[in-house]
Order: structure tokens, then C-alpha cells, then sequence
């Protein structure tokens, strides 16, 4: 049990560290598009 939730944990670090990619990607395009206007 403790090598399976320890496994969870790292899945939900990983996943974390994608929203936070997805989430500076997606202001930079905004910034990108504020700049264009």
C-alpha cells in the first residue's frame, strides 16, 4: 500500500507541475496578445 500511494503522490506532482506549465504558457499568450493590440 505504501509503494501505491507514494506512486499516487508522485502522479499528483507531476500533474501539478503540467497545470503550472499550461497555466505561465497561457498567460504568456495573453501578454502576447495585449502587446499586439
Amino acid at each position: 500500500m505504501q509503494v501505491h500511494h507514494c506512486y499516487v503522490l508522485c502522479l499528483n506532482t507531476k500533474l501539478k507541475r503540467v497545470d503550472i506549465i499550461d497555466s505561465s504558457s497561457a498567460r504568456a499568450r495573453n501578454i502576447d496578445k495585449y502587446r499586439e493590440m
